[in-house]
């Protein structure tokens, strides 16, 4: 992979976080670093890559929204993409909590 150049999946994964962060309630996982490892361009690139694929998926269903902020809210919290991001991460930050509440000096 050349310098500057990132996964797909980590790109992804940084927007569903950040998405989270600015629109849901309650919050799974407050990753309130998310939004600044993006820049709003390949936010908002992404979201528009989603409903897009979506909307060509499902037109039928996806037309049943009044517009594209109510179909992308509806697959953050519908697609299991992304809760399975948050969920994951909760879960590893409350286990380093304990861990660090246990005595543990590293984490790898």
């Amino acid at each position: 992979m050349e310098k500057n150049q990132y996964s797909e999946t980590a790109l992804r994964t940084a927007c569903y976080r950040a998405y989270h962060v600015l629109h849901d309630e309650p919050k799974i996982f407050d990753d309130f670093l998310a939004s600044s490892l993006l820049t709003g361009e390949e936010l908002t690139s992404h979201e528009e890559q989603m409903v897009a694929v979506f909307k060509s998926s499902v037109p039928e269903f996806a037309a049943n929204f009044p517009d594209d902020s109510a179909l992308l809210s509806f697959m953050m919290q519908a697609m299991a993409a992304p809760a399975i991001t948050f969920s994951r991460a909760c879960y590893a930050e409350d286990r380093l909590e304990e861990a660090l509440g246990s005595g543990v000096e590293q984490y790898v």
